[in-house]
């Protein structure tokens, strides 16, 4: 090996050691600080007591200074040993340390006197607890619900919690640690004692502990004390009026009593409900102690109609709970008096014997409590009391008005109710008591024995004294004592009683009539006779006799006739059988009659029958028959019949027909008999009609009316209009009305009114007299043609004659005729003389 390589070897080695020494005692401690929370570190806050410890890496004299950062003065100054693990205590609540920010510099020195520092820096020492003022609630407060906890808290630290402890004042009990929100310096939180059974009503404290991140603590330093919790609302309890009870019109009291446990009753109020929840009025109240007063007036009975009520209380104490709407009293308003109502007896009615009393009473609100009947006369004593039977609704009872106490008369009967609540009613009903029947009847017809027949009025008269006549029937009573039929109900006129009585459904015989007569209170006068042996006689008279076989004269007829039975007798008569207008009036009562009719016309056929009535009214009608009168000639004759012949005609004037409208019937029964018409109406004058002839084959007369003159032929049943004045209207109608021979037949003669026109007859066209062909030149107006005329020849027959032009061309015509055949010519002529 080499020896200087070793050499150098060795060199360097021992150069090496001899540096490491050196660098050995020269270099200074290393200085590490604990991580331990006792030892503060940079920017910290501390408080009380702190260990600060760390360690150094060779051994080493440690010096801690504490210095205020604010003043710069060494508050501490202290070495430990020189081991290698230091501690220090600082004690940072001795006084020496206010609240302030220090830096404590740890200084650690070797052997060799060669030093390490280190700073802890922006320590802030806060031995300060947190500054509490309370806001809310304070002391000795009521409280109630959710109550809002407040406090100011201040500190030089930052907060770690604020709680406000609930404890029960009485035992010291802690109940609740409510953390609360700071915003700013507040710091809040909500306790809710409502519903919550942690905090019934009572006292209670409330301590704040607020703590800072240093642990600086004020706790039961800032007390809020004796709160009283109250969360019940009053207790009421009614006085009057009673549950359920029933008041009337008027001023009535409403009294409660409040109370409240914890607190004080400040506010009562009564509000009244309707039926139907409506708040109808609010009431004030008075206090005494605990009694509530308040005076209710119910008389506006519009405000306050019959019905159900509901008083309600409001009560509320110093923390404002509210007892509210609580329906303590319920009650029924009644201003209505009871309703009474009559069933027996009708108003006015008439009573007589026992009478029922009986009447519904009813109260819509309340009850009926009481009712009485009373029995009133006429001068307004109470001559009954009576307290009635009920069943139900219904009040009754029997009212003796025959046992001798009560005279007839009118009675007032009283009903008098009341309700619960002292309404009262007082209902009248007014009756007559009658227990007196009718008097005996005054009959008034029929009489005692008259003869009845078809349907008789039965009459009596009846009174009543005192209830007046309710019904009355007639009975018909035979010859055996027996009731023959049904009784007869009768209608009333005043006293008056009347009935029909159709006899015709009773045989013919003796009758006696009784009646019943009923009053209105029901008292009966029974089978009263009051008419006795009238006769029931629906059997007419047979008539009998020469009845077709009448004698007669030119003006008179006489007719003999017998009945059966008593009768007296009538003749009718007249010119036509459809109509008897004439009557020869009414002969006695017998059996034999003849009758004599004068002032007739002569030669006239008339027509008559004959009746006869018994004594009862029964008619017998036998006819009608006919019979002629005699011409004038033969007046006097005596025989029951007539001729005529043409060489006795005669003139017979008849004036009746005066009046439009006005007919008369004739019988013609000789040749040229002539009717002279007089007095017809307006200026017509007189005007004549002859007889002319007859043909019996056709039933078809002649007559001439002499004033125009006209001849009219007319046969059986036809008729022949005339115009007798010429004024072209139709005066008089002539009708044959019956034809038994040529010398026997009858005209009727009818006066017209002025508004039937008369329609001429147009003749036909027939060619006219050449002589009016040559008048070529003139105009021509043929005629106006005129009537047709009916007549008699010589020989007596009829022939037909037509006056005047019957036809041919009109005057016009011609004219036109004239001018063609003149043109014609003067055409002919000039056609000539060109030729020429």
């Amino acid at each position: 090996m080499d020896k200087r390589k070793v050499g150098m070897f060795v060199i360097l080695n021992v150069l090496f050691l001899i540096m490491l020494a050196v660098y050995v005692y020269a270099v200074a401690p290393v200085i590490t600080l604990s991580t331990t929370a006792t030892t503060p570190g940079n920017n910290t806050i501390i408080a009380g007591t702190r260990f600060i410890s760390l360690t150094t890496d060779t051994a080493a004299n440690v010096t801690y200074t504490i210095m205020n950062f604010t003043g710069g003065n060494v508050t501490t100054n202290l070495t430990n040993s020189s081991a290698t693990g230091h501690n220090f205590t600082w004690v940072t609540t001795n006084g020496s340390y206010p609240y302030g920010v220090y830096n404590i510099t740890i200084r650690a020195t070797n052997q060799t006197d060669t030093s390490e520092y280190t700073t802890i820096a922006n320590v802030t020492v806060d031995n300060l607890a947190p500054n509490v003022t309370t806001t809310n609630p304070s002391s000795s407060a009521n409280l109630s619900g959710s109550i809002n906890i407040t406090a100011n808290i201040t500190d030089n630290s930052p907060f770690r919690s604020v709680l406000y402890s609930i404890m029960n004042k009485t035992n010291g009990e802690l109940l609740a640690n409510l953390s609360a929100t700071q915003s700013g310096n507040v710091w809040s939180t909500l306790w809710v004692t409502l519903n919550n059974a942690t905090f019934p009503d009572g006292v209670y404290n409330i301590s704040i502990n607020a703590t800072d991140t240093v642990n600086n603590s004020n706790y039961s330093a800032s007390t809020i004390g004796s709160l009283t919790i109250d969360n019940t609302a009053p207790v009421i309890k009614p006085l009057t009026p009673a549950q359920s009870s029933n008041i009337t019109a008027g001023t009535n009291t409403i009294n409660v009593t409040v109370t409240d446990a914890t607190t004080a009753v400040v506010s009562v109020t009564f509000f009244v409900f309707n039926s139907s929840g409506n708040l109808t009025q609010t009431l004030s109240t008075t206090s005494n102690g605990s009694n509530y007063t308040a005076s209710w007036n119910t008389s506006n009975t519009t405000l306050y109609v019959d019905g159900v009520y509901n008083i309600s209380v409001n009560a509320s104490d110093t923390l404002n709970n509210i007892r509210y709407n609580t329906s303590v009293i319920r009650v029924s308003v009644d201003n209505t008096m009871p309703s009474a109502t009559f069933l027996t007896p009708a108003a006015s009615a008439n009573i007589s014997g026992n009478a029922t009393i009986n009447v519904t009473i009813t109260d819509v609100t309340t009850q009926v409590n009481v009712v009485t009947f009373r029995i009133v006369n006429s001068a307004g004593a109470i001559v009954y009391n009576a307290t009635p039977s009920q069943g139900g609704n219904n009040y009754s009872f029997t009212w003796a008005t025959a046992n001798g106490t009560y005279a007839d008369g009118t009675y007032n009967i009283s009903v008098v109710s009341n309700d619960t609540v002292g309404n009262s009613n007082t209902t009248i009903r007014t009756v007559t008591v009658d227990n007196t029947a009718p008097v005996a009847p005054t009959p008034v017809r029929p009489a005692n024995t008259a003869n009845l027949s078809g349907s008789v009025n039965v009459s009596v008269t009846v009174t009543d004294a005192t209830s007046g006549v309710s019904t009355v029937q007639f009975g018909i009573v035979n010859s055996s004592g027996a009731t023959a039929g049904t009784w007869l109900n009768a209608s009333r006129a005043g006293d008056a009683w009347s009935a029909t009585w159709t006899t015709t459904s009773f045989a013919d015989g003796t009758y006696n009539v009784s009646v019943n007569i009923t009053d209105s209170a029901g008292n009966l006068r029974s089978n009263t006779s009051v008419m006795t042996a009238v006769v029931v006689d629906n059997t007419a008279p047979a008539i009998t006799g020469q009845l077709a076989t009448a004698s007669t004269t030119a003006l008179s007829l006489t007719v003999t006739w017998n009945a059966s039975e008593l009768v007296n007798g009538t003749l009718r008569y007249g010119t036509s059988s459809s109509g008897l207008p004439n009557s020869s009036g009414v002969t006695t009562f017998r059996n034999n009659h003849t009758v004599t009719i004068t002032g007739l016309e002569d030669t006239t056929l008339y027509y008559y029958n004959i009746t006869g009535c018994d004594n009862a009214g029964n008619c017998n009608t036998s006819g009608p028959f006919n019979a002629t009168t005699n011409h004038v000639a033969d007046r006097g004759s005596g025989s029951g019949t007539s001729s005529a012949t043409s060489s006795s005609a005669t003139t017979v004037t008849i004036s009746t027909l005066n009046t439009v409208g006005a007919t008369v019937a004739r019988t013609f029964t000789t040749v040229n008999e002539k009717v002279t018409l007089a007095n017809l109406p307006g200026t017509l004058g007189t005007h004549s009609v002859t007889y002319k002839s007859a043909d019996e084959s056709t039933k078809t007369v002649t007559v001439e009316v002499a004033s125009t003159p006209k001849t009219l032929q007319i046969s059986l049943g036809g008729s022949e209009k005339v115009d007798l004045n010429d004024d072209n209207t139709y005066d008089l109608l002539v009708t044959l009305t019956s034809f038994v021979t040529a010398t026997n037949f009858q005209l009727k003669f009818e006066v017209l009114d002025s508004t039937q026109l008369v329609t001429p007859v147009v003749a036909s066209a027939e060619t006219t007299s050449s002589a009016a062909s040559t008048e070529e030149s003139k105009d021509v107006t043929a005629p106006a043609p005129e009537e047709k005329k009916t007549g008699t020849s010589p020989t007596g027959g009829a022939a037909t004659t037509a006056e005047g032009a019957s036809g041919g061309l009109g005057g016009g015509t011609w004219a036109i005729i004239l001018i063609i055949v003149l043109l014609a010519g003067w055409f002919g002529w000039k056609k000539l003389g060109r030729k020429k």
